[in-house]
């Protein structure tokens, strides 16, 4: 249940790389940039000013404009290096098939948020550099800031084909093979994680992402065992993979139908999650511990702690709408449906921000049913239609033998 917390939190998502994160692997850094981010805090107005000069001076100069997007990138003066670059584009044509602008240019629009203008950046780097597995897994991360499960884990297979050993692309396979609907692709997610810790032995990144698609390929027992061995690993210093641990062992023990353990260990995750400071993805962290709590009081029949708990939820994370809904139906189904409701609905009304997205989520939902609903419609007139050409054969057939 808790797995599906990412799509509401992508930047939680530990394979989400930062625009630099991802600049570093796909375009290769002049000296002067590499200078730039090391002194990033004391660019001047002064600096800023001189790069531009040099950039309007030397307009064919890739290096000039990358360094004076640099610069505005570094201030976090994020949409400024993107209108730069632009600027530079506009100036000069010949950057438009310059794969290290356009590469770069769609790291900054990702990092400003704008998902679809990067998508449209690093489908022009790709058609640059086809061969570019950097260029395939940049894509792959515009695609799934848009929602675009498929095409993103697709772009991703291509990286995968070009660099079957990099530690990154074998991460963010079997995180986003976890968010999608196709049959099959939980085993296939615990293979490339298995390969990513093959690379790098011992990696927490991998090892959370492996104890997560355990659990969703049901191998509650296994994702047990692989959670307390490395929870007792850990040191005070990594407080946020305690939480997870924690938490995938209160899933994995209601998936083994020990519910009273799995409370105990839920009630650990979420103490843990709410100590978490600044520094940790803390509301992902808070997500993840609710909602195995909660699964795992109502597996345990305690009904009354499981809508308490949701009541506590819906106020602590009020953005998890998908998590949020699907506990209400839980709860719904075993005839407490007024009492969810009512949480829910509370909830919404103080949150303004929860209201939106359960609104956007209703919408969302009864767009679906509706589809599914058309899809069946014509499946149906398509049968009809089927039928009655087949009855019009079967009485020309009756006809004919009939004259003969």
């Amino acid at each position: 249940l808790a797995q599906e917390v990412v799509v509401f939190f992508p930047v939680f998502s530990r394979c989400v790389m930062t625009d630099s994160q991802l600049r570093r692997r796909g375009a290769s850094q002049p000296k002067e940039e590499a200078a730039l981010t090391e002194s990033s805090n004391n660019i001047s107005d002064e600096e800023i000013l001189r790069l531009k000069t040099e950039t309007r001076n030397d307009i064919a100069d890739p290096k000039k404009a990358l360094l004076l997007a640099e610069a505005y990138a570094e201030r976090g003066q994020v949409d400024d290096a993107v209108k730069s670059l632009k600027k530079a584009m506009n100036r000069f044509d010949k950057f438009r098939n310059n794969f290290e602008i356009v590469y770069t240019l769609g790291c900054y629009q990702l990092d400003a948020q704008n998902g679809s203008a990067a998508e449209r950046e690093f489908e022009t780097a790709v058609k640059l550099q086809p061969m570019n597995s950097d260029a395939h897994y940049a894509l792959s991360e515009a695609r799934m800031m848009m929602g675009d499960v498929g095409r993103s884990i697709n772009s991703l297979r291509r990286a995968h084909r070009l660099k079957p050993q990099d530690f990154d692309i074998l991460v963010a396979l079997g995180v986003k093979l976890g968010l999608s609907n196709d049959e099959g692709v939980e085993e296939e997610a615990v293979k490339y994680l298995d390969k990513a810790l093959a690379v790098k032995p011992g990696n927490m990144q991998a090892l959370v992402a492996r104890g997560d698609a355990l659990l969703r390929a049901k191998r509650h027992e296994e994702a047990l065992n692989h959670a307390e061995a490395w929870e007792k690993q850990l040191d005070s210093s990594q407080p946020y993979e305690r939480c997870v641990f924690q938490r995938q062992q209160c899933d994995a023990l209601t998936g083994l139908g020990q519910p009273d353990l799995a409370v105990g260990k839920g009630e650990e995750a979420l103490a843990g999650a709410r100590a978490l400071g600044d520094d940790h993805p803390r509301q992902s962290a808070l997500c993840n511990a609710h909602a195995v709590l909660c699964e795992a009081l109502i597996k345990g029949k305690k009904y009354d702690q499981a809508l308490e708990q949701f009541k506590t939820f819906t106020t602590e994370s009020p953005i998890a709408i998908h998590l949020h809904i699907k506990i209400k139906s839980s709860l719904s189904d075993l005839g407490f449906e007024k009492e969810a409701t009512e949480i829910f609905e509370a909830a919404a009304d103080r949150d303004p921000t929860m209201r939106k997205l359960a609104d956007a989520y209703k919408q969302v939902q009864d767009a679906e049913k509706n589809a599914t609903a058309d899809r069946l419609a014509t499946e149906k007139r398509s049968n009809v239609t089927k039928m009655v050409a087949a009855g019009v054969m079967f009485s020309f057939g009756l006809i004919f033998l009939l004259i003969r």
